[in-house]
C-alpha cells in the first residue's frame, strides 16, 4: 500500500450558436484542479543490503494540467 491519491477533474463548456444549423462550443478542462501533490509508489526493489534508497518515494504523478479546445458544430 502506498501513499493516498487524491484528483479531482473538471470540465466546462459553453456553446454559442451561430447560425440556425451552425454553433461554436469552448471547452476548459483541469486535471487535478486541486494541484494536490500525489507521490508515486516508494523504491521496491533492495539493491544491497542496508541500502539507503530502499523505500525512498523520489517522484510524483503530473501536477495540474489544463487544455482548452474550441469545436465548430455544422
Amino acid at each position: 500500500m502506498g501513499p493516498r491519491l487524491f484528483t479531482l477533474d473538471m470540465g466546462i463548456f459553453r456553446r454559442f450558436p451561430i447560425t440556425e444549423k451552425v454553433g461554436l462550443q469552448l471547452r476548459w478542462e483541469m486535471f487535478n484542479a486541486t494541484n494536490h501533490t500525489n507521490f508515486n509508489l516508494g523504491t521496491t526493489t533492495v539493491v544491497a543490503a542496508g541500502s539507503a534508497n530502499a523505500g525512498i518515494i523520489n517522484a510524483a504523478y503530473s501536477p495540474r494540467v489544463m487544455q482548452a479546445a474550441l469545436k465548430l458544430n455544422f
